[in-house]
């Protein structure tokens, strides 16, 4: 009998004790998880960048003093030269908009795809607007 009481303290006991924290399991999936995160974020943080780019090369025409009376043309070559020097050559000429009006506007439009691993692929779209210094 005293052997039944004894067993079931042990037992109580190694309940209260129990080892608790992460497996090599479930560690093995936290470090794939981060490991996955790490690598997209690397695959999408340059096209933010990019953009970050075009978005300055956009205000510095923008301010530039009577851009608005120059022809579409003349702010696409200005624009595209701030992208060459830059080294971004996504960007179409189909992407750029300008209109007229009080204020005149310059619209950058388009859309990076850049592939993650086989067929998934990531789509980021950006579409910037600023007006043009008279």
């Amino acid at each position: 009998y005293s052997r039944a009481i004894n067993w079931f303290l042990r037992i109580q006991s190694m309940r209260v004790r129990q080892q608790s924290g992460l497996t090599l399991i479930g560690f093995i999936i936290v470090i794939a998880m981060t490991l996955f995160i790490v690598f997209v974020g690397m695959k999408i943080a340059p096209m933010y960048l990019d953009n970050m780019t075009v978005a300055s090369a956009m205000k510095e025409i923008a301010s530039e003093r009577g851009i608005a009376r120059k022809t579409p043309y003349q702010i696409r070559v200005k624009f595209y030269t701030l992208m060459n020097i830059n080294g971004i050559d996504h960007i179409e000429e189909s992407a750029i908009k300008m209109v007229r009006g009080n204020p005149s506007r310059m619209t950058v439009k388009y859309e990076l795809r850049k592939n993650i691993i086989g067929n998934l692929d990531v789509v980021v779209l950006f579409d910037k607007t600023v007006p043009l210094s008279e």
